[in-house]
């Protein structure tokens, strides 16, 4: 096999293994924790920590869950395949 094949061979891996990853949740979990903890850090969050974060099917998104001594405060993070914005923040309920 040439050079040019091995090439189109690992970029072929690399891409099935991301593809596997992303449908799999695991990666579009963690874009969701991340953006979570950007959002805190904007607005004042400073001292929580991250207890638990979960996909709700009915939502179609995830919600993070942080902690700060007693204070609980929740992160919703819309859409499942690509959480990059901030829907729901328990701290800026109207």
């Amino acid at each position: 096999m040439n050079r040019k094949g091995k090439i189109v061979v690992i970029l072929c891996a690399i891409l099935f293994a991301l593809c596997s990853l992303w449908l799999s949740g695991l990666l579009p979990r963690q874009i969701a924790a991340v953006v979570a903890k950007n959002h805190l850090a904007a607005h004042d969050g400073m001292g929580y920590s991250l207890q638990a974060i979960e996909f709700s099917p009915y939502h179609d998104g995830y919600f993070a869950y942080f902690l700060r001594g007693e204070e609980q405060r929740t992160i919703g993070i819309s859409s499942q395949y690509l959480p990059l914005w901030v829907s729901y923040d328990s701290e800026m309920e109207p």
